[in-house]
């Protein structure tokens, strides 16, 4: 659906690359995060799709257009194909509820009976057809990202672009405004969201796709998770615990810590039993304690040292 090929773009005057070299496959009907810090190449890559920008290398082919060979004058035509949601809704505040989501479609060539079909339904499945009437100025925040995303998807395009659809939302509507677009993505439509809300990102556990200096470094493919260093190391907000060695006995008994091990080295060393030994042997029983002991099939059940590979075994705890 998506496809970018060794992409590269560089800003004149800047000494590093927006864009370095990315490649990027998006399936049909994927949902997917478009994560990083303040200046990693997110919007520059928003802006090759919707070919607002140009690529000085690479190749980038959208709903099977390769868009090196979209002429000047078609790309109106082109931006059609697509549906994008902006972080300031950009409504036409001398227009209703009705009439912005109308005139996406005017644009589009749709008839007034088309509109007049369309437009109600799109706004029942963002629920604000009760908002028809009303203005932007007379909505909040929500309910305004709600009609730029309707005017979004009004020509039922096959992939919407939603770059930070909650960053100027309180948290219950960012959470209304992921679930609509969960229920737009259910549809059928391939979603590329931007964000830098980490609750929502690791709450839905969707593809997730990092981007630092302008360089993929990190593409999570199932259950991803919001970081920045491409590492592998979640963020302290995420609370995981970190990876540790522990020790548990031979015994079964419950896993020691490194902090309890330690205390268990101060304990007494283990006892030794002297080994029987026969009458007529002439050996003391004294120095039977010198003579190589036969190792007892049955564990110790006095405390043995922490020290000791073979009472010991280790084991990975996540």
């Amino acid at each position: 659906m998506i496809l970018l090929d060794q992409v590269t773009k560089l800003y004149r005057g800047d000494s590093h690359p927006a864009l370095d070299h990315v490649s990027l496959h998006i399936e049909p009907n994927e949902f997917v995060f478009l994560v990083g810090q303040s200046g990693a190449g997110k919007s520059t890559l928003i802006k090759m799709i919707t070919k607002e920008e140009f690529p000085d290398s690479g190749k980038i082919i959208v709903g099977g257009i390769d868009l090196d060979y979209v002429k000047k004058r078609y790309i109106p035509h082109y931006r059609r194909r697509l549906g994008v949601v902006f972080q300031d809704y950009k409504l036409l505040p001398g227009r209703t509820v009705f009439e912005n989501v109308a005139f996406a479609l005017e644009i589009a060539g749709m008839s007034n009976r088309e509109i007049n079909k369309t437009v109600p339904k799109v706004l029942e499945l963002v629920g604000l057809l009760d908002k028809a009437k009303k203005f932007p100025q007379h909505l909040s925040g929500g309910e305004q990202q709600r009609v730029s995303i309707a005017r979004s998807i009004a020509r039922q395009p096959k992939i919407l672009i939603a770059d930070e659809p909650t960053g100027n939302l309180d948290k219950l509507t960012r959470g209304e405004i992921i679930d609509l677009l969960k229920k737009i993505n259910d549809f059928g439509t391939t979603l590329l969201v931007t964000t830098h809300d980490e609750n929502i990102v690791n709450n839905l556990q969707k593809r997730v796709v990092t981007l630092k200096d302008g360089k993929i470094v990190a593409d999570q493919k199932v259950h991803g998770i919001y970081r920045l260093d491409g590492t592998g190391r979640v963020t302290e907000s995420m609370q995981t615990p970190t990876r540790r060695i522990i020790r548990t006995t031979e015994l079964g008994k419950r896993p020691m810590t490194p902090v309890s091990v330690a205390r268990n080295q101060a304990v007494a060393a283990p006892v030794q039993v002297a080994r029987p030994v026969a009458a007529d042997s002439g050996t003391s029983v004294a120095n039977s304690a010198a003579m190589p002991r036969r190792r007892s099939a049955k564990p110790a059940t006095t405390p043995v040292n922490a020290r000791d590979p073979r009472r010991y075994r280790s084991r990975r705890v996540i």
